[in-house]
């Protein structure tokens, strides 16, 4: 894959999934400010897509905002695009996650998964086959996976790589129902990015698959090739789950092309692209990750095995954007590094180095997407800042380099 690719019909430059983490907080800035407006309520849960954003209110009534042309912000093209409103639908939601041109979310009473947008039924959320009894789910970009009540993993959507696990081949055509990847017992929402999956077991081990052609997998030099992609080109993969040698951890995260996990002492390690920074590694990579580019071999700096951040920062939670990683202290503040083109670190990040997000917030999630973040702090005020040329900030404002309160105005 380029340094750019196309996502969504936008040309940007590559290096991500995005990734939801929470914690809890005595107190915030804006807390004395008051809600602005009755369009935007107190949220539990955000999370931030390709162009979109969404987010679940106290009660599970999903709201959504930004670009909505696939119907991935589940409302009529007619609607104001900055403006979050509610879906028209009875469901409620306990957990949600957003992609490049869909939005995924667990029904609260078990029903299963629904999903808006292309892995839906348009901007009508439609139940997802299989999918029954999910309790954690993760969208990147356009495959998600799903962690059941037993453990179990299944997936679902794109798996031009095998991202779905043995249990499905590769396929040109998406994956409409859920198929079980094998061998694998998980904790906590899986991660996903767009070539690769990851999950947690209950024993601290983070197993991988699908592509490892920037090092995604963590699981060192590989001599396994598997004929995926478009053309059906071999490339460095693991075809069935493989674990990774480190940990513990006690949560895995993922982006596009990168990786990373929360040991279980607050320490984080990276594996994967870091073609902007997202591993933490102010040295940069220590190997180069051949790339197939139009029939030829790209190097890129990248990480095969997992690499402990070059920094003493201790995370409570973890989470990653399209092009970034962000962990929260258990103060409440919260540090991402990364790409900054748009200023999705928050203002005082930078690649290969965390740095903390701007404006004094105590936060209780944040969420990153392709090139906007998302937060919510610990009274439920909802924050984005970034690109909003889409209106995915929740404002009119087309960019922000700091935290801009979701106002719908």
């Amino acid at each position: 894959m380029p340094k750019s690719a196309k996502i969504s019909g936008m040309r940007v430059k590559l290096g991500v999934a995005v990734g939801l983490f929470a914690a809890v907080s005595a107190c915030d800035v804006e807390d004395t400010v008051g809600p602005l407006n009755e369009l935007v309520p107190p949220f539990t849960t955000i999370a931030a897509g390709s162009r979109h954003t969404c987010a679940l209110d106290r009660e599970g009534v999903a709201y959504c905002w930004g670009s909505g042309f696939d119907g991935q912000t589940g409302l009529a093209r007619t609607e104001l695009p900055f403006r979050p409103r509610p879906l028209t639908t009875s469901l409620r939601f306990s957990a949600l996650s957003a992609g490049a041109r869909s939005t995924c979310a667990i029904e609260a009473d078990g029903a299963g998964a629904y999903c808006w947008g292309t892995l839906g039924g348009g901007s009508i959320p439609s139940l997802i086959d299989g999918s029954e009894g999910a309790q954690a789910i993760a969208l990147t970009v356009d495959h998600a996976c799903l962690r059941f009540g037993d453990g179990s993993v299944g997936c679902f959507g794109a798996n031009d790589y095998g991202q779905l696990g043995p249990g499905a081949p590769p396929t040109p055509d998406p994956v409409t129902s859920v198929v079980l990847v094998p061998g694998v017992t998980a904790i906590g929402a899986p991660a996903v990015g767009e070539r690769h999956s990851c999950a947690l077991d209950p024993f601290g081990t983070v197993s991988c698959w699908g592509m490892h052609e920037g090092g995604q997998l963590g699981i060192g030099a590989t001599t396994e090739e598997c004929a995926i992609g478009p053309a059906g080109e071999p490339r460095p993969c693991s075809a069935a789950p493989s674990a990774v040698a480190s940990g513990p951890f006690e949560k895995v995260v993922a982006g596009v092309y990168h990786t990373c996990a929360l040991r279980t002492d607050g320490r984080t390690e990276c594996w994967g692209d870091d073609d902007t920074g997202q591993l933490g590694l102010m040295a940069g990579g220590p190997d180069l990750c051949e790339w197939l580019v139009a029939g030829s071999v790209v190097p890129r700096g990248c990480a095969r095995s997992p690499e402990l951040l070059d920094t003493e920062f201790v995370a409570s939670d973890l989470g990653a954007g399209y092009f970034l990683t962000c962990g929260l202290e258990p103060d409440g503040n919260a540090q991402c590094w990364g790409t900054d083109d748009f200023s999705q670190t928050g203002g005082l990040g930078s690649p290969g180095q965390p740095g903390l997000v701007a404006g004094g917030m105590s936060w209780a999630t944040i969420g990153g997407g392709q090139l906007h973040t998302c937060g919510v702090t610990a009274s439920g005020a909802a924050y984005c800042w970034g690109d909003g040329q889409y209106g995915q900030l929740g404002s009119t404002s087309e960019f922000a380099g700091e935290p801009l309160r979701v106002t719908g105005f």
